[in-house]
This record gives C-alpha cells, sequence and structure tokens, in this order.
C-alpha cells in the first residue's frame, strides 16, 4: 500500500474507525458482487463528515443498499457515451468540443457517479491511446474545446497529464481546455503542487470543480485554492442537485454565497443522470424545477448557477431555465434538445 493509498478508505472495517454503520449501509457490503463502484473515501472527507446517516457528505460517500435498486428508465450509460465514443477515451458529443476520459481513477467514488460503468478501475490512457486522440483532434477542425475528466483528471499521473498537453499545444490552432476535478475538495492535501504548476502554464485553460455543499469547503480546501487562483487559474463549479444534500434554498444559496466569497463562479447545477442505483440521490424533476425558480428568484445571477439536465440515450444538455420542457404527461417530461429532437425525462415521485 502506498503513501497515497493510506490516506483512503476503501473497506468497511476501516469505515467503521469513524462511523457506525446503519443497516442500510451494512447490506450494501452484504450483497455487493464486486461489479458495483467500489468504496473509496479520503480521510479528510471521513474528518468533515458527521456522525449522522442523514449527514449530507456521508449520503454522497458511504454507499448503501439502496443502490441494487434500480428503476426501469436507469442506463449504465446514462447519457450516452458510447455511441459517441470513436476512440477509446474519447467522447465526441457536440460539434465544437470533446471530452477526455484521461484516467477512471477518483479520489472519491462519489454514490451519485453516472460514469460508473467507467470508473473505478485505477489505470489511466497510455501515450499511445493519447495519440490516437491528438491524431483524432488533429483531423477534426470543427473542435475548439476540450474538456478533460475521468474519474478524476488529477487522478492522473504527472507525466501523463503532460504529455497530453504537449500534444495538444502541437495542434495549429487554439484550444481551449476544461480540466473537470473533485480532487481539491475531497482531498485538497493530497493533491500535486507540480500539477498546479503544469496548469497554470496552460493558456485559455479553466478549472471545473464539483462541490455540492457549503460543509465540503474545508481550510485545507481554501489554502490550495488561494494557490490556484495566485497562479492565474479561473475556476468555475458544477455541482449536482442531490436529495438529502443540497436540495433546499438555504443550502443552494450557502454554496452559491460561499464559491463566490472565494472566487469560484457557480457554473452549472444539473439535475441527476438516470445512472443505475441512484435513485435514492435524485431530486423529483417537478420539486427541482421549483426550487430552482425560488433560487433564481432571491440569488444575484453571479451567485446564479444554469440549471441543466443531460436527456437519456445521448440526447444532449437541455438548459432548464431556458426552456424548462415542450411538454408533460403523469409519466415523463419532455424536451427539445439542441438539435430540435425531442427526448424525455420520467417524472419522478418523492
Amino acid at each position: 500500500m502506498g503513501i497515497m493509498d493510506r490516506a483512503y478508505i476503501t473497506n468497511p472495517e476501516d469505515l467503521k474507525k469513524y462511523i457506525e454503520l446503519v443497516e442500510e449501509e451494512k447490506a450494501f457490503f452484504k450483497k455487493k458482487t464486486g461489479n458495483e463502484l467500489p468504496l473509496r473515501v479520503s480521510r479528510h472527507w471521513m474528518k468533515l463528515m458527521e456522525n449522522d446517516p442523514d449527514d449530507p457528505l456521508r449520503r454522497q460517500a458511504i454507499p448503501r443498499a439502496e443502490e441494487f435498486s434500480l428503476s426501469r428508465e436507469e442506463s449504465d450509460d446514462p447519457i450516452g457515451d458510447r455511441i459517441h465514443s470513436p476512440v477509446k477515451g474519447l467522447i465526441h458529443h457536440y460539434r465544437d468540443r470533446v471530452l477526455i476520459l484521461i484516467t477512471d481513477k477518483c479520489a472519491m467514488y462519489c454514490r451519485h457517479c453516472f460514469r460508473r460503468h467507467h470508473t473505478g478501475k485505477s489505470s489511466s490512457l497510455s501515450f499511445s491511446e493519447i495519440d490516437a486522440i491528438l491524431d483524432y483532434l488533429a483531423g477534426h477542425d470543427e473542435i475548439h474545446e476540450v474538456i478533460v475528466s475521468g474519474g478524476d483528471c488529477l487522478m492522473a499521473p504527472l507525466e501523463t497529464l503532460r504529455y497530453l498537453f504537449i500534444g495538444l499545444n502541437r495542434i495549429d490552432r487554439p484550444m481551449v481546455k476544461r480540466m473537470g476535478t473533485r480532487f481539491p475538495v475531497v482531498d485538497p492535501q493530497g493533491v500535486d503542487p507540480r500539477k498546479v504548476d503544469l496548469l497554470s502554464e496552460q493558456k485559455s485553460l479553466w478549472l471545473i470543480l464539483q462541490i455540492n455543499h457549503v460543509r465540503e469547503m474545508s481550510p485545507e480546501f481554501d489554502s490550495l485554492i488561494a494557490l490556484i487562483r495566485a497562479r492565474g487559474i479561473p475556476l468555475l463549479n458544477q455541482a449536482v442537485l442531490l436529495r438529502g444534500v443540497n436540495d433546499s434554498i438555504e443550502s443552494q444559496k450557502s454554496l452559491s454565497y460561499a464559491l463566490i466569497e472565494r472566487g469560484i463562479k457557480p457554473y452549472y447545477l444539473f439535475q441527476g443522470d438516470l445512472a443505475e442505483g441512484t435513485a435514492h440521490l435524485r431530486v423529483p424533476l417537478d420539486r427541482a424545477l421549483s426550487l430552482y425558480g425560488e433560487l433564481s428568484r432571491t440569488i444575484s445571477h453571479l451567485a446564479l448557477p444554469r440549471f441543466a439536465l443531460d436527456l437519456p440515450d445521448g440526447g444532449g444538455k437541455v438548459n432548464l431555465e431556458e426552456s424548462p420542457f415542450v411538454k408533460r404527461d403523469d409519466e415523463y417530461f419532455y424536451f427539445k434538445n439542441g438539435k430540435g429532437v425531442t427526448g424525455r425525462y420520467p417524472r419522478e415521485k418523492e
């Protein structure tokens, strides 16, 4: 076990040293077969958690047997990554931008994860696989923006990140880079300063965090964010609307205010994807739309994120504040995507 591994909990025995597991949590470990999203949580996160099964941080990190309850609408690939992947590790869903899954490892395996089919294998792209991605980018002049994610991009080896950036910078047109990471909030002291240096050297780079609750922002996180901002790296946040975590006006407002106070722009608030085993964390869309409507009337636009959802089966992103829905019936909301195609999202109950 390496130094980094000792900073993480991956089995229920170590978990019990911090919290008393409730029956629903114990049941997960009794039922698990090895095909589930594994347990991985940082000791830093455990120190922020309260010994309460309804604690917002605990609900995001500790698995429950509810994850074995699958609804008929859920999928192991809820936003259609596979059908938009022309090259291993590359998702080309929208014409002018692509997503690179540089690693499938995360600092914490969040229980609302929508890439459960991908995460948890602890591997990163090889140099030859990155070369294939770079060849694809070079042959598609319409691509202007690259989003590097995973897994968590900051969990990829330093040399892998450096190799990717060198290749991207050799492409003979401007290439905006977005880096998607939860590492700074899950384990701020584990972030390699050399990776921060590498990011700061890149032109047109934005760091996109995922912070879902104000209590995730610790003094250690604040110190890291101060370093990142001092290096000139702009920061945005993409939160996920989660039942029992941040599904109230009070929690959303406190999160947004805390973000802008730290120089982090609330960018997106996402409705939960229809990933297998996540129904217990999804907020029914009727209530989600009502909540966002109230939030938009009571908070400044600087602090207001955009509210969006990804339609199932690769239907694409829909901005809910602009066009809430085309119609709805007892079972579904119907939305029109950017290509004019109508998709649907279930009208789940509380």
